[in-house]
């Protein structure tokens, strides 16, 4: 149960944080994109912040970890396509 659980609470913040991310970059995306985008960056924030030494205490700092990352990989994608 608490899996399920958690997994619920990891996808809503990659959701929160691709929706922020997004809007901080300038996209317009749906709501897969932004989710996409969200947990990706999660991922790639975490691993930022583990090699900086940082971690993210409460749910709020897991959301600015996981937008940080979102951004990351949205700059990235748009220096890969060329817009």
């Amino acid at each position: 149960m608490t899996l399920i659980v958690d997994l619920i609470i990891f996808l809503v913040i990659g959701l929160v944080a691709g929706a922020i991310a997004s809007f901080y970059m300038g996209r317009q995306q749906e709501l897969v994109p932004n989710l996409i985008t969200g947990t990706v960056g999660a991922f790639i924030g975490g691993f930022i912040a583990k090699l900086l030494g940082l971690t993210a205490y409460n749910v709020i700092g897991e959301v600015v970890v996981a937008t940080i990352g979102a951004i990351i990989c949205l700059f990235i994608w748009q220096r890969v396509r060329g817009t």
